[in-house]
């Protein structure tokens, strides 16, 4: 034992600086201080606790949702073969809303999944957007009659009214309704004529409305 030590352990000095300094880490090592260690890690915890508990900007828009779900269970329900109009009723939707096109969409798709699902609240919100559709239709066929347009606004008036006839067929809120529509329908393309129905979602139209009125007719006779 070495004189210096004896001269601490007679002094009572032995153990007083490492109790009152943390002796430092061996060079050459990354060791931290166990203090420092749990002082990050809690304040890790409160960041992300605060993060957690912030309120958040983005909100996702159920409605839309919905919609396709309704928009797919119709387009399934269908016959592309002859209807093929129904795989543009997503592309149609992504349209401005606002007109009867959108509503009717709407209207038909509702309809359908509340029978499916024998949801009230959701045939009543079918209801109400058929309602819109109908008047939607009127004040635009309205108007373009008046300025002998008509054949400008056919697209959307024929889509429009087949979808009411879909509507009709699911919901029957008034007697032989879905006849009616497809009359309509078939009326507004005799007026746009024979050149508009060649190509795009009229000749679409114009088959759906063909094959649907051979059928009534084969029906009826």
């Amino acid at each position: 034992m070495s004189d210096v030590v004896r001269e601490n352990l007679a002094n009572g000095n032995v153990g007083k600086a490492s109790l009152s300094k943390p002796a430092p880490p061996p060079q050459g090592t990354n060791e931290t201080p166990a203090r420092n260690s749990f002082s990050g890690s809690q304040d890790f915890e409160n960041r992300l606790r605060q993060a957690s508990s912030a309120p958040m900007t983005y909100q996702p828009e159920r409605g839309s949702l919905f919609q396709q779900l309704y928009v797919a269970h119709f387009i399934a329900s269908g016959d592309l073969r002859i209807h093929s109009w129904l795989a543009e009723l997503p592309n149609i939707l992504a349209r401005p809303v606002g007109n009867e096109e959108i509503f009717a969409i709407r209207a038909a798709t509702m309809a359908l999944y509340s029978k499916v699902t024998q949801n009230r609240e959701l045939q009543a919100e079918a209801l109400k957007w058929y309602s819109k559709g109908l008047e939607a239709q009127r004040m635009k066929l309205s108007l373009a009659s008046q300025k002998g347009s008509v054949g400008t606004c056919s697209r959307g008036a024929i889509g429009a009214a087949i979808l009411f006839s879909y509507f009709e067929c699911i919901m029957c809120t008034m007697p032989m309704g879905h006849l009616q529509h497809y009359a309509a329908a078939a009326e507004i393309v005799e007026v746009a004529g024979p050149e508009t129905c060649q190509s795009g979602l009229m000749h679409m139209f114009f088959r759906s409305l063909r094959i649907s009125s051979v059928r009534l007719y084969l029906f009826r006779y």
